[in-house]
């Protein structure tokens, strides 16, 4: 017998999702991580409760898992000693900090940020780094390393292959509906510290905003 569901994991959609409100709209705490943020609010769809909650951009991945560059924005791993809304709350504390920690002139910043996560993607060195970036850099290994639980148990850490599997999944029937139960169980998305507007990488500059929000 599964346990109950938590509110707050993949949950792909078939619909484009709705921004509740964008741009300077005042600092929210995010539904999902309950991490401080600013900017645009996504509203979040399942069948819990009547009162509609809201999720930041990167929360928003759990349910949005069909958007052009969701393969480099995330991967699927095999997490069960934690829940979904756990990891988001990490990854994202994982990433401000170390962006705080690699600070500097703005163009110097998004260098190596990118820099630093194509290394973590990629399991190669970054580089020469400051010492603060040690532990979050630590953190954001240990959990990428995770996905290859969940390569070897689905074949894949696609979360689009995913998506597209859940959305055809007939859970009327009772074994398909327990196999779907016992993957959410363990089956994770970790956020990869990039977060798509079109071709632009918007994501180091809502970090940024975050970190400048909870100063």
């Amino acid at each position: 017998m599964t346990s109950p569901l938590p509110r707050f994991r993949i949950l792909p959609r078939p619909w484009q999702p709705v921004v509740a409100e964008v741009g300077d709209v005042g600092p929210y705490t995010c539904a999902c991580c309950a991490l401080l943020t600013t900017g645009a609010r996504f509203s979040w769809h399942d069948a819990h409760g009547t009162l509609p909650v809201v999720v930041c951009p990167v929360c928003d991945l759990l349910q949005n898992l069909n958007r052009p560059g969701i393969e480099s924005e995330a991967a699927l791993i095999w997490w069960p000693e934690n829940t979904q809304a756990d990891l988001m709350t990490l990854t994202r504390m994982a990433h401000q900090t170390l962006l705080a920690s690699i600070s500097g002139q703005a163009d110097k910043d998004r260098a190596l940020w990118q820099r630093v996560v194509m290394a973590l993607n990629t399991e190669t060195e970054p580089g020469p780094l400051p010492v603060a970036a040690r532990g979050p850099l630590a953190i954001l290994r240990a959990l990428r390393a995770r996905s290859e639980e969940a390569r070897r148990r689905l074949l894949t850490t696609s979360p689009r292959h995913l998506a597209t599997a859940l959305l055809m999944a007939d859970t009327t029937q009772f074994q398909v509906a327990e196999n779907v139960a016992a993957l959410w169980q363990g089956l994770r998305l970790l956020p990869l510290g990039h977060l798509y507007a079109g071709a632009t990488d918007i994501y180091p500059s809502l970090l940024r905003a975050w970190l400048t929000a909870e100063a």
